[in-house]
């Protein structure tokens, strides 16, 4: 029968070091892949064989004291870190690292699972940036209304699809979520606060009568009195 080879059979890279002189003593056919070479003789000669010359050196120094500060603080001796590789190619790669610190006859070994997470590591900055482009937009937007709208009483945003309406200044003048278009502040603004008395005004201010004009133009302006507890302003 045919000796079968744990280690070979792990779907990610294994490899064992010693943790004195961080000598690399086995590696799985998973990271010889992983770097981008052909055979374990290319593997040891691109790392020189040993801990440091597999990971990036702008990330040995912090990938290091994590493990050790996590290997003194675990109970069962055992670390996780994430740092960046060079391949063959000269490519750079994310790696996830599991590890484990084993007292054996040969002294303390370092037994570690890598799996390269590049891809949804690039995932998650182009997210990130997105996310950081999309607050910034934000934080633009805000200054230039905080600019102006001591200018303003109330601004109201329309969906013209549903025909709501939702207040975004001040927050506070509507029980309504910032983002969710409010049925109630829409019939309030509908039925209640526009001056009845002045109809032409009244009617200007219809949905459909709004979408009518918007269909023309960019931008319309409109003159109404909005109530305000017992008083009408303009």
């Amino acid at each position: 029968m045919e000796k079968f080879d744990f280690f070979e059979a792990i779907p990610g890279g294994f490899f064992i070091y010693r943790q004195d002189n961080e000598k690399i003593q086995y590696i799985n056919e998973e990271l010889i892949h992983i770097f981008g070479c052909d055979t374990k003789d290319e593997f040891m000669k691109l790392t020189g064989g040993t801990f440091k010359g597999l990971v990036h050196p702008d990330d040995y120094d912090t990938c290091t004291r994590l493990i050790n500060n996590q290997i003194d603080n675990h109970s069962r001796k055992m670390d996780y870190v994430e740092y960046r590789i060079i391949d063959k190619l000269g490519e750079i790669h994310y790696v996830e690292d599991y590890g484990h610190l084993v007292t054996s006859n040969e002294g303390n070994l370092f037994y570690v699972f890598i799996t390269d997470v590049t891809n949804r590591f690039l995932n998650r900055m182009i997210k990130n940036q997105a996310m950081s482009e999309a607050l910034e937009q934000h934080k633009i937007i805000n200054r230039a209304l905080e600019s102006t709208l001591y200018l303003y009483r109330e601004i109201y945003t329309i969906d013209l699809k549903t025909k709501l309406y939702k207040i975004i200044y001040p927050t506070s003048s509507s029980t309504n979520t910032i983002g969710n278009y409010d049925e109630s502040l829409t019939k309030k603004i509908n039925l209640e606060i526009i001056d009845r008395k002045f109809s032409d005004y009244a009617d200007t201010m219809r949905i459909d009568n709004i979408s009518m004009l918007l269909k023309n133009m960019n931008s319309c302006e409109f003159k109404y009195r909005r109530k305000y507890k017992d008083n009408y302003e303009w």
